[in-house]
């Protein structure tokens, strides 16, 4: 055939070739609803981050969300335990090798199902808190629900994760709140037999949700607002109320009914191969891995409060559990994804870098809407405390009335713990302060700090003697050791404990002490602060 009639007959072929897959992707993809105002908002950046003044730092807030279902895909117990166990001994060990400008590890937020729920499995996601690499929030899959029905789930999921310091905030007293992820996106009934309940909003909020992380989706239950973070009002005679909504400004605080949703980057690439352009949706799979020039795409999409540019915020998603996807979330390839982070925005001086989970993220969202300035990162507990796992580590399930960490390193906690099944070999650990750990048959512990004491105290302070770090009082039956900083001491009715022993954890130096609990007669003590403690005996 002759070349001037092949040529051009080649490219019409290749170019309807073309037009026919982005056809079928549009049916996939449904670009009817997000392409346009992608366009739109690309349009009004100029395809360029959004600017800011020529001394200012930028702030990054990366987000990592995982829709994370060990028994995903029909798994087997013992293959959905083997698939928790890979992520609970791999992802500290990966996140130890990275920090941001805080100093701070990399964050993984685990919305976790209850469908597959067992003690083991929130008891190693409270783990994660507690050794500083994520937090755990909540991930739904329900159908054909009311708004009552789904409601009493809620609730019922809500207080069971909180018997192991999930979703309960610090504070006094502890309330419950959480993030949430919908199953197969179709929040507020978006789509049909998928949810039901075309309230949903408003059920979110009434149990104490304080922001949607479902999108984006490349499904029909994607919403017109993209690369945004924004507040929608819940229409109760209609679904998908959040397909329209009002974006986030600096000096606005929200109304009442303003439901949060905080979306991810969203948009389209180049390729080299026919139909010559792709879906960037910020899913992070063993197919499409963080590569460092994904990170920047990210990056470019300039999703910012306005009127708060220079802090750009980037959420990106998994599905964490399947083995295909390791490589890319555990392995090498995600080192490249967070060292790129690292490198191209941790310098201090262009960028600041902040590591963030779910509840930090919307926090400083918030802070932003309230007009807060300056490094992003000081907002990290600005409006949603840190949940009780950040501070507290209990052996079996509790449930906890108040708890306000120490205001200082000498200083009591305010707390008020009762464990459900109260044994032997319970034991219950405290990040910092004064007391770190008590062990052995202790049903309940109360501790009331001296008179400030603890941070932002309730009041209920000052009941111990003058001199006196604060007043103890536990119930239960059997011996009980406590363990306080080296040099405190604890006095009961009868005059000074003994030191049982000194001991060094980590480069922590403790006191043990021991005490033995008569059962339905609650032990007082007062905890005595280094320099006031008793002699070894």
């Amino acid at each position: 055939m002759n070349p001037l009639v092949a040529i051009p007959l080649l490219l019409v072929l290749l170019l309807a070739l073309s037009a026919a897959r982005l056809i079928r992707r549009n049916r996939l993809y449904h670009f009817e609803i997000w392409l346009r105002p992608w366009l739109r908002r690309r349009r009004e950046l100029s395809g360029r981050l959004p600017p800011v003044g020529p001394d200012r730092c930028r702030d990054l807030l990366f987000c990592f969300v995982d829709h994370f279902e060990p028994g995903t895909r029909e798994a087997d117990p013992e293959q959905s335990a083997a698939r928790f166990r890979v992520w609970t001994e791999g992802w500290p060990a990966l996140a130890s090798r990275f920090a941001d400008s805080d100093g701070r590890r990399p964050q993984h937020s685990f919305f976790f199902p209850p469908h597959y729920f067992s003690d083991s499995y929130l008891r190693g996601l409270a783990a994660m808190d507690w050794q500083g690499v994520g937090e755990t929030e909540l991930h739904l899959h329900h159908e054909n629900d009311d708004s009552a029905s789904l409601r009493a789930l809620l609730e019922e999921t809500v207080a069971l994760y909180a018997r192991f310091g999930v979703l309960a905030c610090q504070g006094d007293p502890v309330t419950r709140r959480y993030a949430f992820i919908h199953g197969n996106w179709a929040l507020d009934n978006s789509l049909p037999g998928l949810c039901g309940v075309n309230d949903e909003l408003s059920v979110l909020q009434a149990t104490g949700c304080y922001a949607d992380f479902t999108f984006p989706s490349l499904h029909r239950a994607q919403p017109r607002m993209v690369n945004v973070v924004y507040r929608a009002v819940d229409d109760p005679d209609r679904p998908k109320s959040y397909d329209h909504g009002r974006p986030l400004r600096a000096g606005r605080p929200p109304a009442p009914d303003e439901f949060l949703l905080v979306t991810g980057p969203l948009g389209l690439r180049l390729r080299r191969q026919p139909p010559f352009v792709a879906v960037e949706d910020a899913d992070v799979t063993g197919g499409a891995p963080g590569t460092p020039e994904r990170v920047r795409r990210w990056v470019r999409q300039g999703i910012h409060v306005a009127g708060r540019p220079e802090w750009i915020f980037v959420k990106v998603h998994t599905h964490g559990a399947p083995e295909e996807h390791r490589e890319a979330l555990l392995g090498r390839t995600a080192e490249r994804m967070y060292a790129a982070l690292c490198e191209e925005y941790g310098d201090g001086v262009r960028w600041r870098l902040h590591f963030v989970t779910a509840r930090e993220m919307a926090n400083i969202a918030r802070a932003a809407e309230d007009g807060r300035l300056g490094d992003a990162g000081r907002y990290r507990d600005y409006w949603i405390p840190p949940y009780l796992t950040r501070s507290l580590r209990c052996s079996g399930r509790y449930e906890a009335a108040a708890f306000l960490p120490p205001a200082a390193p000498v200083a009591l906690p305010r707390l008020e713990l009762r464990l459900e099944s109260p044994g032997p070999a319970a034991n219950l650990e405290l990040r910092a302060g004064l007391l770190r750990r008590v062990r052995g048959p202790m049903a309940a512990l109360e501790i009331t700090p001296a008179a400030g004491g603890a941070a932002a105290a309730s009041g209920a302070g000052g009941l111990a003697a003058p001199g006196a770090a604060g007043e103890l009082v536990l119930t239960g039956s059997g011996e009980v050791e406590l363990f306080l900083l080296d040099g405190a001491g604890l006095r009961g009715p009868q005059g000074p404990l003994a030191v049982r022993e000194r001991i060094l954890e980590g480069d922590i130096s403790l006191s043990r002490f021991v005490l033995q609990l008569d059962a339905g007669t609650p032990s007082r003590l007062e905890a005595l602060p280094p320099g006031q403690g008793g002699v070894v005996s």
